[in-house]
Parts: structure tokens; C-alpha cells; sequence
């Protein structure tokens, strides 16, 4: 009898140290699990932050280009109203030069008849020292025909008649 005891006891033990065992491996195991579980919560929370992440940060690109695009727009019309300047100075520029041509031309010509006029009065001015050293030396007798020649009617006797020599000016 202390042998079939000790054998159901033996198996008994056997079996209580098998099933020890195995509620120790299924223990740990659940443990395991619920910390791998644990784990994908973590996980799932981080994949959650970074979707809310990425959508921000969509967002605020989607902000970013609609004012890039609005700062485009401000630029190309800024652009366009620069060339427009741009243009206009070229436009006055080219008038401003045709009237510069314009002013040069007139000026030439002006000088041109400045130096007409300076060349008639030159001229007028001679013919009148002429006819004024004629005067002064004209004949007094009724016939002109003194062998003792002119008489003058102030006192220029011991001078000789000389008409007055046309002065040449050089006009640059």
C-alpha cells in the first residue's frame, strides 16, 4: 500500500510539478502577451501622433503654397509694372535723344546765321567807314577837275588819300 500511495503520490507530485510548470510557461506567456499588447498600444499611440503630425504639417504646407502662389501673383504684377516703366523710359529716352538731335541741328543753324549776321555787319560796316572816309575826302571844286586834286574841306592837307582796307575776320 505505501507503494501504490507513493506512486499515486509520486504521480501526483509529477503531475502537480508538470502542471506548475505549465502554468508557469502560460502564465509568463499571458504576461508576455499583455506586455506585447502593451508594446502595439505604444505603437498605435506613436503612429497616431505622427498621422496628426503629417496632417499638420499638410496643412500648413497647403497654407505655404496658397502664399507662395498669392506672392507669385503679387510679384508677376510687380514684374509687369516695372517692364511697363521700363518701357516708358525707353519711350522718353528716345524722345529725349531725337529732341537732343533736334536742338543740335537748330543750334548749327543758328550759328550758321549768326555768323551771317556777323559777316553782313562786318560788310556794312566797312561800306559805311568807306563812304564816311569818302565824305570827308569829296570834291569842294565845281568841276572835279583840279589838277591840284581833292580838296578836303577840314584840315587834312599834308595827307594822302588812301582808301580804308577791308578787315577780314575769321569766324570759327
Amino acid at each position: 500500500m505505501y507503494q501504490i500511495l507513493a506512486y499515486v503520490l509520486s504521480g501526483t507530485t509529477f503531475m502537480g510539478v508538470i502542471g506548475s510548470v505549465a502554468y508557469y510557461k502560460q502564465n509568463r506567456r499571458l504576461k508576455e502577451a499583455e506586455v506585447k499588447e502593451k508594446e502595439v498600444d505604444v505603437e498605435r499611440a506613436k503612429i497616431e501622433a505622427r498621422k496628426s503630425e503629417i496632417d499638420l504639417l499638410f496643412a500648413q504646407l497647403e497654407r505655404t503654397e496658397r502664399a507662395c502662389e498669392q506672392k507669385d501673383k503679387r510679384l508677376s504684377e510687380l514684374n509687369d509694372a516695372i517692364n511697363k516703366h521700363i518701357d516708358r523710359r525707353r519711350e522718353l529716352a528716345d524722345r529725349l535723344s531725337s529732341s537732343e538731335i533736334e536742338t543740335n541741328r537748330v543750334n548749327m543753324l543758328l550759328n550758321e546765321a549768326k555768323n551771317d549776321v556777323i559777316r553782313l555787319t562786318e560788310e556794312r560796316d566797312f561800306e559805311r567807314s568807306r563812304a564816311d572816309y569818302a565824305e570827308m575826302w569829296r570834291c569842294e571844286w565845281n568841276d572835279c577837275q583840279d589838277p591840284r586834286g581833292r580838296k578836303p574841306p577840314r584840315n587834312l592837307t599834308g595827307l594822302k588819300y588812301s582808301p580804308p582796307k577791308r578787315v577780314s575776320y575769321k569766324i570759327a
